[in-house]
């Protein structure tokens, strides 16, 4: 199954994709920003997951969680689980990523065991 994956910083993008990718369940396509991924997003059929970081350039996390949730419902698409990621703790940033379409919201660091269950729950 795969999952797309949006994340400014190297590091984080890289982690997160090791994370994902070690049990062989689930394969990783990762961008830097939100723009690079919606342009993607409408070439795949494949998608099980989205995970987005909040702050990104180009299209950050809550305006790529609403483009892709407009997208689905005008090629009507099935429903794909969007998964946040931020480093912040404020709860108008997570009560913003749910408006905007997000299923779930990860604080950063994230770990393996965590995002494995959220996306075997969302999945």
């Amino acid at each position: 199954m795969r999952i797309l994956l949006a994340d400014d910083e190297v590091l984080s993008n890289t982690a997160l994709r090791a994370m994902i990718e070690e049990g062989g369940k689930y394969q990783v396509s990762y961008f830097f920003n939100g723009l690079d991924l919606c342009n993607s997003y409408e070439e795949q059929d494949d998608v099980g997951a989205v995970m987005l970081d909040f702050e990104m350039p180009h299209r950050n996390g809550i305006e790529t969680a609403k483009w892709i949730r407009n997208y689905e419902l005008s090629e009507n698409k099935k429903r794909v689980p969007i998964i946040g990621i931020t480093g912040h703790e404020s709860n108008d940033v997570r009560t913003a990523c749910i408006n905007a379409g997000m299923d779930k919201v990860l604080s950063k660091p994230i770990y393996k065991k965590e995002i494995l269950k959220v996306l075997n729950e969302l999945m």
